[in-house]
């Protein structure tokens, strides 16, 4: 994996003067190698002039009135070190300081070391997770990941410019997926170990390295469009049009009709209604819950109601139930893929991806667009020998 870590070495002279100096002294700052301290960024010759924030470090060495310490903001991206002057320094945290806020400043997250998982990957360390959780998600990535991209021919995206860590759950969200518009900055997937009470470790590895995946994609005009399609078939169709109502109620009837000469034996309370959805394509299958859903609010009538009419043969009054009109769904339609799938066509494909790696069947129409799709990516890569 190439390497975009870069290090900033500087040779930056303390700027305490000798009335600091003693001031120093008669505080009696007590401060280590190890110790994570909060202190204001020294400015420096040729760096635009921000205004001071105060800032977590880590102190490396020190003497009688600086210390060395390096930048806690992002040290396995752009490591930075300076030199400190001791009376600068707002309060020393100690080595092992507790997650909170102080001076403004966030310790949630504090870089603790890297995991190489293999070769080309290594995962950066902001929390402690338990060894359960940490060997999860090594596992993952190594047994469900890298063996389905080994398997697609796709490796190539492993040597991305991406960095993987590992940090404390913010938020809602379980995982992150950071895309970088600088190319001198890495791409980021972030996992947060806490995740793993809701998620399997593949599930939420591969999530995330979908939207990497999917960042690639919009390169694609009418993959993306695709994928835009798919993402609508997730929340929508928001109503059921009458042609749609004309034409389930006709495949519900010609079911009934392939039944009765079949001589299909009946099993269970409504085998007609049961084998009419599930003849149906992905995209009718809600629209035909909406209308059976439909039909008992606005009509009092139950799904084994209808399946006594359909062996009746009383169907000018099935048509009379039946709705005329456009009946709104977009609340209640089932989701093809997850509930979470349906935030955003990023989430559709990452959740697709996911499914897909972890073993699971998807709906046709999805996995033959995600088979194209990770087809397109492998030729792609082929032709630039990756």
């Amino acid at each position: 994996m190439r390497s975009y870590l870069r290090t900033v070495t500087l040779d930056v002279q303390g700027d305490t003067t000798d009335d600091e100096d003693a001031s120093a002294s008669t505080r009696n700052v007590d401060v280590n190698a190890g110790d994570y301290i909060v202190a204001l960024r020294p400015a420096v010759e040729g760096e635009k002039a921000d205004k001071p924030m105060p800032r977590v470090w880590k102190v490396t060495s020190r003497n009688r009135t600086t210390v060395t310490a390096r930048l806690e903001d992002m040290p396995h991206i752009k490591p930075v070190e300076r030199t400190i002057g001791v009376s600068k320094i707002l309060a020393n945290l100690g080595p092992d300081p507790v997650p909170g806020n102080v001076y403004g400043t966030d310790l949630t997250a504090r870089y603790m070391g890297r995991k190489k998982i293999d070769d080309d990957v290594t995962l950066h360390i902001f929390t402690k997770p338990t060894r359960e959780n940490l060997e999860s998600l090594l596992s993952g990535f190594r047994n469900v990941v890298r063996k389905r991209l080994e398997k697609l021919k796709i490796t190539g995206i492993l040597n991305e410019n991406v960095v993987y860590e590992i940090r404390p759950k913010k938020g809602k969200a379980v995982g992150y997926c950071y895309i970088s518009g600088n190319p001198d900055n890495p791409h980021r997937i972030v996992y947060c170990p806490e995740a793993l009470k809701h998620y399997t470790a593949p599930h939420l590895i591969a999530h995330e390295f979908g939207h990497l995946i999917e960042w690639k994609l919009r390169e694609y005009r009418s993959l993306w469009a695709a994928w835009q399609v798919i993402h609508t078939h997730t929340v929508y169709p928001d109503y059921v049009t009458s042609e749609d109502s004309k034409h389930l109620l006709s495949s519900c009837i010609a079911v009934r009709d392939e039944h009765a000469k079949a001589d299909v034996p009946a099993k269970g309370a409504t085998p007609t209604i049961r084998a009419w959805r599930a003849s149906l394509e992905d995209e009718d299958k809600p629209k035909a819950a909406a209308i059976l859903r439909w039909l008992h609010q606005h009509r009092r009538v139950r799904p084994h109601d209808i399946e006594t009419l359909l062996n009746l043969g009383k169907d000018d009054l099935i048509k009379k139930l039946w709705p005329s009109e456009r009946i709104e769904t977009k609340h209640s339609i089932k989701p093809l893929l997850t509930e979470y799938a349906t935030e955003s066509m990023s989430e559709t494909f990452a959740e697709a991806l996911a499914l897909s790696f972890c073993g699971k069947k998807l709906p046709d129409t999805v996995q033959k667009l995600l088979d194209k799709t990770l087809t397109t990516l492998r030729e792609a890569y082929a032709t630039e020998g990756r």
